[in-house]
Formats: structure tokens, C-alpha cells, sequence
């Protein structure tokens, strides 16, 4: 299978609120990593989050995650932590784009990370 190059799209600066369309604080990002978004055929804003409880506290809603992007659809978002060596602890929430609140699998989002952790 081959995939689109990886490209590098825009970088989000309202951060805390995109972290708070998810029900999460700014502080829950991981301060020097940008949301920014990328893709290999389908865009997703990346959020790195500081641990994986914040991941497992953040919480899909496609009418707050509209309201971060001032009303136009919201982009897919993966968010992520750091889970030991070499490995994420991530989630997927993409309920404007694909019309999927969660996807427990994130095959689209995790396609072009390195080795991974999927929470299931």
C-alpha cells in the first residue's frame, strides 16, 4: 500500500480553546508542542496531550469542537501522550468530517506514526 507523502498543514494557536472544545484545559497540552495539522490523504489536527489521563479525560462534541473553529466544520482531532519508549496512548475524535464521535482503532490518524499504543 502506498500512502500520499506526509504533509505539515496549519498551526492552531487558539489553543486552550480547542482543548476546551474537547472538555479539556490548556494546561493539559503539552506546552511546546503545537496543535498543528497533517495528513497522508485525510487532514486531522494532532494535539499532544501531558499524560494519559488527560487523553482519557478529553470528551467528543461535535457542537463545542464547531464553536473552537467559529461555526465551520471541525477537523478530525488525534490526540495523544507520550506512553513510555517509543510508544502513544492516542484517541480519535472526528464526529463533523467523517461523522464518527469516536474511532477506538485510529487507523487513518496513526497510519504514518511510528510504533504505537492504540487504546482500545
Amino acid at each position: 500500500m502506498t500512502d500520499p507523502p506526509l504533509t505539515f498543514g496549519e498551526v492552531i494557536g487558539h489553543r486552550g480553546r480547542i482543548a476546551a472544545s474537547i472538555g479539556l484545559q490548556e494546561s493539559d497540552l503539552v506546552p511546546d508542542v503545537p496543535l498543528q495539522v497533517a495528513s497522508t490523504g485525510v487532514e486531522f489536527l494532532y494535539m499532544a496531550l501531558k499524560d494519559r489521563h488527560a487523553v482519557d479525560s478529553a470528551v467528543s462534541d461535535k457542537i463545542q469542537m464547531r464553536k473552537a473553529y467559529d461555526g465551520r466544520e471541525a477537523l478530525p482531532i488525534f490526540l495523544f501522550a507520550a506512553d513510555g519508549a517509543n510508544r502513544l496512548y492516542s484517541r480519535m475524535f472526528a464526529p463533523d468530517i467523517i461523522g464518527v464521535d469516536e474511532d477506538p482503532a485510529t487507523g487513518s490518524a496513526q497510519h504514518h506514526q511510528h510504533p504505537v499504543g492504540v487504546r482500545h
